[in-house]
């Protein structure tokens, strides 16, 4: 996240600054919005049915393994940026 807001803060000028933050905060929270209910599904689908009786040791491990997935996107889309010299 602070990553994504010093880019903002570096890359655009200081009249739609404002916007751009409010978008990229507006897009954090969403992505924090679905993940919620993406490891949630993932963790019942491990485990079987409802998470108030855990059936798998390891179900809430195995769910968080979802949270690879941005990394793995982030990785890809890094190799296709651009160096500037």
């Amino acid at each position: 996240m602070l990553l994504a807001f010093s880019i903002v803060n570096d890359l655009f000028d200081s009249g739609v600054k404002g916007t751009v933050m409010a978008v990229v905060n507006m897009t954090i929270g969403i992505c924090a919005f679905i993940f919620q209910y993406i490891v949630g599904f993932v963790g019942q689908w491990i485990n079987g049915g409802d998470l108030k009786t855990i059936s798998h040791q390891y179900v809430f491990t195995l769910s968080f393994l979802v949270l690879l997935i941005p990394l793995v996107v982030s990785a890809v889309l890094l190799y296709f940026v651009e160096e500037n010299k």
